[in-house]
């Protein structure tokens, strides 16, 4: 993500991406960045996710984007969605399911 860092907490179990520091500025023209903030359950996921993550490449093709999450640990999932789609959907080594979407470089 841009301008965004990561922070992995492996003691806590957790992973942050986001702007966890931000500015005075920041603050007062209530630009506040999303943070996502991602925490290990020792819970199996049980129904379906009640948040879906869709995220669009900014440095790299779709396919090297998938390419790289395959080499993460994420999966590809079939949910029905036919293989005429311009996305993939995949899922986390938990099974929480997420899409990449078509890339945002130009050319």
């Amino acid at each position: 993500m841009i301008g965004r860092r990561v922070r992995s907490a492996p003691r806590e179990r957790q992973v942050e991406i986001g702007s966890w520091v931000p500015t005075v500025e920041e603050v007062r023209a209530r630009q506040m960045p999303p943070t996502l903030v991602f925490i290990r359950v020792p819970e199996v996921k049980a129904v379906k996710n009640r948040l879906h993550l869709d995220v669009s490449p900014i440095d790299r093709s779709t396919e090297n984007e998938v390419s790289r999450l395959l080499g993460l640990g994420a999966t590809r999932a079939d949910v029905g969605q036919g293989a005429d789609r311009n996305w993939v959907v995949m899922a986390d080594p938990e099974g929480n399911e997420f899409c990449v979407l078509r890339t945002l470089v130009q050319g």
